[in-house]
């Protein structure tokens, strides 16, 4: 053969080895993306609880709760927020938990969360992280769950040692007992 030309045969031939040779080893299947969900873990009362990500609005530290006199005892109060009057609920009264347990300090952290058209704020211990975790996790709980809770609880899933309670915002917000103070 002249200098710079090919066999064009060969090339080809070369070619279609590789190919079959490509084609034979088995292609490994993609696994379906397995679906996360991102909440944020709160405590309250000695229990962790928590919310999806996409109904928590904001984190408040120490705000200024103006009491409403003559409302259920779950509900502590509004705040102006940004603007806007909220409602407060201290979540462990409205669960079913113990009076006194939430004094109205000044050492208050409000958990705002919204659904829907609903804002409101909750009265919690404190915020403990923003976790992920898979959604094929979620469990039945275990153990007896408080009738109040029932209607909101959508399972549990487990964070380290501990189990955590998932709320289902939509139906803790939209709910007609917390309509009612919209």
């Amino acid at each position: 053969m002249a200098e710079g030309t090919f066999d064009l045969g060969n090339f080809l031939a070369e070619v279609q080895a590789r190919l079959i040779t490509s084609d034979a080893t088995p292609q490994q299947a993609s696994a379906p993306p397995i679906e996360q969900e991102r909440v944020m873990i709160f405590r309250l009362a000695g229990v962790h609880y928590a919310v999806s990500l996409e109904n928590t609005a904001e984190v408040l530290r120490r705000p200024v709760i103006t009491p409403v006199p003559g409302v259920l005892p779950w509900i502590a109060g509004v705040i102006n927020l940004h603007g806007d009057i909220v409602s407060v609920v201290d979540l462990n009264l409205f669960f079913g938990g113990a009076p006194g347990y939430f004094s109205g300090g000044a050492d208050v952290t409000l958990l705002v969360m919204q659904a829907a058209d609903q804002r409101i704020a909750m009265v919690v211990d404190g915020i403990e992280i923003i976790y992920s975790y898979p959604t094929e996790e979620i469990l039945s709980p275990l153990f007896k769950v408080q009738p109040t809770m029932v209607a909101y609880l959508r399972g549990v899933v487990q964070w380290g040692d501990r189990v955590i309670r998932l709320l289902d915002c939509e139906r803790l917000l939209t709910g007609p007992q917390m309509q009612q103070f919209s």
